[in-house]
């Protein structure tokens, strides 16, 4: 099974070493409703950023 969104996003904002601060507040925006739009995967997105239907 692939990793979910947040072990993605905290991978890349690891790997490019921002603070800790930093991560946990990217996290947090992640979380929300807002920001995450739609409870999908992202095979579900195609390339213009929309969802299959």
């Amino acid at each position: 099974m692939g990793k979910k969104l947040l072990e993605i996003v905290r991978d890349k904002i690891r790997f490019k070493h921002y603070s800790y601060r930093t991560e946990q507040v990217y996290l947090g925006w992640a979380k929300r409703p807002k920001y995450s739009g739609f409870k999908s995967s992202a095979k579900d997105i195609n390339s213009k950023g929309q969802r299959d239907s």
